[in-house]
């Protein structure tokens, strides 16, 4: 399948007798498949951005712990 077109690619001949008998490429399916696609790759990014977020906020929390330690030290 041409996953940024929307469109199956046959492989095989039986493959393009069926997809030409039932129309597998018609514009509905294909603006399904597309509408399909860019769910996934919504959630995808999602899920890296979630990735970014926690990996972050650890960073900023292992920053706090350093100021707060040299703050320590300093009033010492």
């Amino acid at each position: 399948m041409d996953q940024s077109a929307g469109r199956l690619e046959p492989v095989t001949e039986t493959g393009r007798f069926h997809t030409v008998l039932l129309h597998l490429n018609r514009p509905a399916l294909i603006a399904y498949r597309m509408r399909q696609r860019r769910v996934e790759l919504l959630a995808a990014r999602k899920e890296l951005l979630e990735e970014e977020n926690r990996e972050l906020r650890s960073i900023i929390q292992a920053q706090e712990k350093y100021i707060a330690r040299l703050v320590d030290l300093m009033g010492d």
